[in-house]
Formats: C-alpha cells, structure tokens, sequence
C-alpha cells in the first residue's frame, strides 16, 4: 500500500478546500442558472470552482467533488432530469476536468492553457454528440431523425457555450487563485 506524502494537517486542508469549492460549485449551480437555445440544456458555471479544484488537488479531488454536485443537482434544481440529466452532467464535466488537467500538466505556460481549453471544448463536444443522440432523444422520445434535424446544431452550440465559457474564466482566474492557495499553505511549485 502507497503511503501518502501528506501530513494530517495537509490532508486537512486538502479536504476543507475541496469541500468549499463544492460548495461553491453548488452555490453557483443553484444561483446563475438558465436554459439556452432549448428547456432542457440549462447553462451554469458549477464546473469553474471544480476545474479549479482540480488544478490546486488534482483531477481526483475535483471528480469526487463532480460526483457530489450531480447527486445533489439530480435530486434538486434538474429532478426532472433525473439519471440522464446526472450522467450527462458527469460525463461531459468529468471530461473537461480531466482533459484540462492532463493537458496543463503536460504543456506548460500561456499555449498549455490555450491548448488545453480548445482540447478540452472539442473532447467535450465529440463525446456529448453521440451521447445526446442516443440519451436525449430517447430521454425525449425522439426518433433518430428528427434529433439529428432539430436538436443537433444545438448540442454542438450548447456544449461548445458552456465548456468555453467556463474554460474562459478559468483560464483567467486559476493562475491567481492557485498561487493564493500555495501561498496560504506555503506549497512549493
């Protein structure tokens, strides 16, 4: 068994920090939250506090805190949604977090932030296409043409909307709040 590099005190702060970005997650879930183009895709910015929670803890502190956020959004504000509704939203922001995460570590300074946002928006968008056309439209009992004529331009807006629009904001916010961070815990980059 790997035995952590963390003292108590670290893992202390590690968990209170992921606790309140998914709070504040939840916070901005519940607060700054509309439909856009369509009823049933509705904009938030819930996944800016989890992409920075993965960039300061690491991918594996922002999935978990995504897993509590779906819960807690599937038995709230998108019940009508219910399981698709907490799949969907796992998937495609579970995609994000870990696209950008990986990218980042990989490709450093200003093109590692470029790369891993224009990345991170296409991943996005080329797994939610199949995923809508197969969920959503048997979620809304559509037949498989209909989807592909209506809604399909749609997904693609939807979902290139909000993943850059969250990606835009965390580009410009992580680099501040994650030095803040190792700051305030005197963290060594």
């Amino acid at each position: 068994m790997k035995k952590s590099n963390y003292t108590s005190k670290q893992k202390l702060q590690r968990l209170t920090t992921a606790a309140v970005l998914t709070a504040l997650s939840l916070v901005l879930m519940v607060t700054i939250r509309f439909p856009l183009f369509t009823p049933f895709y509705e904009m938030e910015f819930a996944d800016l506090p989890l992409l920075i929670c993965s960039a300061v803890l690491g991918p594996v502190y922002a999935l978990v805190s995504l897993l509590v956020v779906c819960i807690i959004q599937t038995l709230t504000v998108s019940a009508s949604s219910g399981i698709i509704g907490f799949f969907m939203h796992f998937l495609s922001s579970g995609l994000l977090i870990v696209t950008l995460y990986l990218l980042r570590k990989a490709i450093k300074g200003i093109k590692g932030v470029v790369i891993s946002g224009i990345c991170g928006a296409i991943v996005v968008v080329l797994v939610m296409i199949p995923m809508n056309i197969w969920l959503t439209s048997e979620f809304m009992q559509l037949p498989f043409n209909e989807f592909i004529s209506g809604y399909l331009g749609v997904c693609i807006a939807f979902n290139l909307v909000k993943a850059g629009s969250n990606i835009i904001l965390f580009s410009l916010l992580s680099p501040t709040i994650k030095k803040q961070y190792n700051k305030l815990f005197k963290i060594q980059e």
